[in-house]
């Protein structure tokens, strides 16, 4: 088994089931000293979510548990390796245990990239899915307003 952490469109259980993957378990972590950009120029052009170092900031995702099979298939999905990449972290739970995850960020970077709208609902239905506060979830629906 792997554990996999997701901090964009994919925290959506209903989006990874439609691509195949069938996680076994999930639960909430951050990842710490990171921060959340759309700094991935998607293949029509709109930018898609990554992670930054920055040592002020944490990102908050979901890691779901998943076979060697479906990470197979998330590589394919996510492009690995031209487009995101493989990355190993260290996650902690809201617990406060910490986990090691395989990541996806992104090869190619981009600054000025603006995420399309549905991508950002697709982030934020995932979000509170996994029942991520408030006060991660509202920056999204701000940027969610300046791009309709």
């Amino acid at each position: 088994m792997v554990l996999y952490f997701a901090y964009g469109s994919n925290m959506s259980t209903k989006q990874l089931r439609e691509r195949g993957i069938k996680p076994k378990r999930s639960f909430v972590a951050e990842l710490r000293r990171h921060k959340l950009d759309f700094n991935k120029q998607g293949s029509d052009g709109s930018g898609k979510a990554n992670v930054e170092r920055d040592e002020s900031n944490k990102v908050l995702g979901v890691v779901f548990e998943i076979t060697q099979s479906d990470l197979a298939e998330l590589d394919r999905y996510e492009g690995a390796p031209t487009h995101y990449g493989r990355k190993n972290v260290t996650v902690i739970s809201e617990e406060g245990e910490s986990c090691r995850a395989i990541t996806y960020v992104a090869v190619r970077k981009a600054e000025g990239l603006r995420p399309k709208a549905a991508y950002v609902r697709k982030i934020i239905e995932g979000a509170v899915e996994a029942g991520l506060p408030w006060t991660y979830i509202e920056p999204l629906h701000i940027l969610l307003s300046g791009l309709e």
